[in-house]
């Protein structure tokens, strides 16, 4: 009409007005009006002002549909305050794998594998009709699908070919098609590098007509300077291509794409060119100038696409693609990096260059470490690969020298126990990984200088670099072989130091990050099992240790080679030693003896000579025992390996034991206690619960380190120590949920099966300062109404019955070892109480949460949180004493899981936070900033259903505690804002 000049333009906004006053009293309902290929208005601004004024002012039961091929600027609040607004971009409409399997399996009812669907779901781009096609041609040839070529074989079906070649191609101007062969060729068609292949200086305007006319082109950018091609339409553009382009046609393409690509600084690209066109010497040149710093960038996975896709036999004679590749292994796969690196060095080696070399040894030196385990064979390395390293070290990129140091370091730390050279190559590396800011290499080198510190038993100084590994975990910046890597210094450290707990929940985090048969292709897997049978020895659990062992020789090629078979074998000849079979357990011990001769390595060749030493003691071979620890002790303090040095002493002094030398007995555990003291260790690999009892006996009976021993006693064998050596189980008395006394892991006595005046008093005595209390006091809180003599013969009573009942479950144990009343003051002695044990580990995590120290602090906060069993009824508790003191600790409980659940949040743990959260709540379902946590973390997760039944569970709880209306609303309120 406006055309026509039926209309003045100046009145359109007056008849919308009127056209939406209308329709606001027609609708009854919601009415869609939909406007196709907005963009062929993007230059006409009086419409899309008009359209603009008809989003605004319209009724809301008109919607509108907007569909264009680009973004068009439209000048509406409806655009820039509404809320009411879904924006779809061309990856919203195709359809996900999920989408295309219920697309198939449910609605076509066809029955395709998983992969096979996600490779039509790949190759069509996720376009509807593109699946639809590919279906039907798949479900024809059904009986030919073997595998996932014959599914890409398929995509060249007439009938998909046709549709393009007749509905596309057909209508594609005749002057166009030459370029857009030609351009196929390419992954990304950028309008300069398009202008130089074609010769055509308006291929630009050319596409944009294509993509305007929805040829299956589109633009890759906001500035309209990348474009693209439908992967169906550029399959079927490729094949016209090599029907009709000449070979030397499609190398000068590639040639000038690699070009283009390598000044563009895109090596991946540049790379995949090199493929195409088969240009390997080109390839060869990047790798050579840019290989490194491509690496350097986290793009290891990538690198490795491209050179997996070279021939084997071209990978195998090009130095710096083999190299490459071994390298880009190390960090993703390592277990297949050797083949590929040892070939680079030879070539290199060959080709007399020294920087090859170099990169090449360093990086064999990793492998020998991680993988194989065969530390005098990386020993060998070291020397050539410093000298080169100090030859070339002005003109290595820093991200090499890096690498090179680091690997260096781990070589001097792990095959000679020489940490301090080793730590003067880990600490250049760390300043230069600093230095780039690479926060992938910085977590390599924790590493080293992570193990460096564990070794020499340097425990306060490696929970600094555990503390910040801990950081990097998340960082997407860190190559997956360096989490497993970090998450291994995390667990070690705590299976060395007899967290076990911890350990075992560390451990499983680990394996549900990388799977067990993963692990097993590196050094990783099999000293999982390791620690492992460490630990379980540790409980004098020996017929399930020998299984543990048997398991973990199965688990892989890794666990054979000699480093980690020499260390299966001596736990092998501990345990059959202490089964009775020395025959079995002296051929174990041989064997694994001449094993770590072979392996090398200082750490383990000492660990080796300590428990195969405890074997001959515990066979009766009491000279070699002798021996063997006396060479093992002096090994340790050679490489001044502080804790072996303890463990060695400790396990020595039982050995003296054993043939009456106390004397030497006492003068190691006076040395090999007061090591352990000084750095905090309350643990030893190999002492057995019968092995620590009888040297820590030994210790209280001469008076050496009497409260450290006790601490050990209390912590390792849950029990202590009282005058003259006699070792006293402790009684644990639990709170934390349903009451109950235990003694040795064992629960002898519920509150169900005391009376209830007994099982107050107990209570009575357990929260009392040092669990001591005046009979006066018990009399009084129990008979006030009663005279004092009254009183206190029915304390006399109480006290009498009590210790029956006491008596009768503790078997040979003496009452007075607990329960003891001297001079009117009733006294719990040699008893845990959970709770006090839940405030000690709850201030020290708070202490490390101040210090920013979350790993440490998280190890706190686990055991902490498992010593809750459950809620504790406030029916069950008669005393104000008693009440206050479990309020305090709910108190304590809500505040470590609302910070712990925080940091974990803010740190992307959100499984872990929701589960820590949960814990909380059960103690306090109506704690708003739990429910605040909770509610938030399922909305920020996508779980919106979750997040309404959260509310509607706490909008019960307030109701339930007759909380108004106006309170519980404002509550409400409170949660979700």
């Amino acid at each position: 009409m406006v055309i026509n000049g039926e209309l003045n333009a100046m009145d359109l906004s007056r008849l919308i007005n009127i056209m939406a006053t209308d329709l606001s009293k027609k609708l009854s309902r919601d009415f869609f009006m939909v406007f196709d290929d907005l963009h062929l208005l993007e230059h006409c601004e009086q419409s899309l002002n008009l359209l603009g004024f008809l989003l605004d002012f319209s009724p809301p039961q008109l919607r509108f549909i907007l569909l264009s091929r680009r973004p068009v600027v439209l000048q509406t609040q409806q655009f820039r305050y509404g809320k009411g607004i879904l924006q779809l971009y061309n990856r919203d409409l195709a359809l996900t794998v999920d989408e295309a399997d219920t697309l198939m399996t449910d609605i076509l009812d066809l029955n395709f594998q998983k992969d096979v669907i996600g490779e039509i779901n790949r190759i069509s781009d996720g376009w509807v009709m593109g699946v639809l096609m590919a279906t039907k041609t798949l479900f024809l040839h059904k009986q030919q699908l073997h595998n996932l070529e014959d599914v890409r074989k398929c995509f060249k079906n007439r009938n998909i070919l046709d549709f393009f070649r007749q509905e596309i191609f057909a209508q594609i101007p005749l002057a166009y098609r030459h370029s857009l062969m030609k351009l196929s060729l390419l992954e990304e068609v950028h309008l300069d590098l398009a202008m130089k292949i074609t010769g055509d200086n308006d291929i630009g305007a050319k596409l944009s007509i294509l993509v305007d006319g929805n040829y299956f082109a589109m633009t890759c950018d906001k500035d309209d300077q990348i474009c693209g091609f439908h992967q169906l339409f550029r399959d079927f553009l490729q094949e016209k291509a090599n029907e009709e382009l000449t070979p030397q046609e499609k190398k000068q393409i590639y040639q000038i794409a690699i070009e283009y690509s390598f000044a563009k600084k895109r090596m991946a690209e540049a790379l995949r060119y090199c493929l195409s066109a088969e240009n390997y010497e080109a390839m060869e040149q990047i790798l050579m100038t840019e290989g490194l710093s491509f690496l350097s960038m986290n793009r290891g996975a990538t690198l490795l696409s491209v050179l997996l896709a070279v021939p084997s036999e071209v990978q195998l004679n090009h130095g710096w693609i083999a190299l490459l590749t071994g390298i880009a292994f190390c960090e993703i796969s390592p277990e297949n990096c050797y083949d590929y690196l040892e070939q680079a060095r030879k070539i290199f080696v060959d080709r007399q260059e020294e920087m090859g070399e170099l990169l090449s040894l360093s990086q064999l030196v990793f492998f020998y470490w991680v993988v194989a385990g065969a530390l005098k064979t990386g020993a060998q390395l070291l020397p050539r690969t410093e000298e080169l390293y100090h030859r070339h070290k002005t003109y290595l990129p820093l991200f090499a020298k890096v690498v090179v140091a680091k690997n260096i370091a781990a070589g001097y730390c792990y095959f000679h126990g020489d940490m301090l050279t080793a730590h003067r190559y880990s600490s250049l590396a760390r300043e230069l990984a600093k230095t780039l800011k690479s926060k992938g290499l910085e977590a390599s080198v924790i590493l080293v200088q992570s193990y460096e510190n564990m070794l020499m038993g340097h425990r306060n100084l490696n929970q600094l670099e555990l503390e910040k590994a801990y950081e990097l975990l998340l960082d997407p910046h860190v190559a997956s072989v360096y989490k497993m890597a970090l998450c291994t210094t995390h667990i070690d450290d705590l299976q060395l130091h007899g967290n076990f707990a911890n350990y075992f929940i560390q451990k499983e985090q680990l394996l549900a990050l990388i799977p067990q048969e993963k692990l097993s292709q590196t050094i990783v897997g099999p000293f999982l099992y390791l620690w492992d049978i460490g630990i379980i020895i540790s409980q004098g659990k020996f017929k399930e240790a020998l299984a543990k062992v048997d398991e973990g020789r199965r688990s892989g090629p890794v666990a054979e080679t000699p480093h980690i078979l020499s260390q299966f074998l001596h736990w092998k000849a501990y345990i059959l030693a202490h089964l009775d079979e020395p025959e079995a357990a002296l051929k174990a011990a041989q064997k694994s003896l001449l094993l770590r001769e072979f392996a090398g390595g200082p750490f383990h060749e000492i660990l080796n000579r300590i428990l195969l030493g405890t074997v001959f003691a515990r066979l009766g071979m009491h000279d070699k025992a002798e021996e063997v620890l006396s060479q093992a002790l002096s090994e340790a303090i050679k490489y001044r390996m502080l804790y072996l040095k303890a463990g060695c002493l400790l396990h020595r002094a039982n050995a003296y034991s054993l043939v009456g030398k106390i004397e030497e007995a006492v003068r190691d555990l006076g040395e090999g206690l007061g090591c352990m003291r000084d750095n905090g260790y309350y643990y030893v690999l190999g002492l057995t619960p019968e092995k620590l009892e009888n040297i820590l006996r030994i210790a209280v009976q001469h008076d050496i380190e009497i409260e450290y021993v006790r601490g050990i006693a209390q912590e390792r064998l849950k029990s202590t120590f009282v005058k003259g050596g006699r070792v006293v189980p402790l009684l644990f008395v639990r709170m934390l949920g349903e009451f109950q006394l235990e003694i040795e892991g064992q629960v002898i006595l519920t509150a169900d099966e005391v009376t209830p005046l007994q099982c107050r008093l107990l209570k009575l005595l357990a929260t009392s300062h040092n669990m001591k209390m005046g009979q006066e006091v018990i009399q009084l809180a129990f008979w006030p109404e009663s005279s004092p003599e009254k009183a206190r013969s029915n304390f006399d009573t109480l006290l009498s019955r009590l210790r029956k009942s006491l008596q009768s479950v503790m078997g040979q144990l003496l009452i007075k070892d607990y329960l003891i009343l001297h001079q009117g003051i009733l006294c719990l002695q040699n008893c845990v109480l959970d709770a006090h044990l839940f405030q000690q580990m709850t201030q020290k995590g708070f202490e490390h949460v101040k210090r920013n120290e979350w790993w440490q602090a998280a190890n706190c906060f686990h055991p902490a949180v498992d010593l809750w069993h459950s809620d504790i009824s406030a029916e069950a508790i008669e005393d104000d004493q008693v009440y206050d003191f479990i309020g305090g600790l709910k108190h304590q409980m809500i505040k470590l899981v609302s910070t712990w659940g925080k940091h974990l949040a803010s740190a992307s743990r959100e499984e872990q936070a929701l589960v820590i959260l949960q814990k909380g709540l059960k103690l306090d379902p109506t704690e708003a900033s739990l429910v605040r946590l909770i509610y938030h973390l399922h909305r920020g997760r996508g779980e919106l259903v979750k997040a309404k039944t959260m509310l509607k569970e706490y909008e019960e709880k307030l109701k339930a505690e007759d909380f108004a209306s106006s309170e519980l609303q404002m509550m409400i309120s409170e949660v979700v804002a």
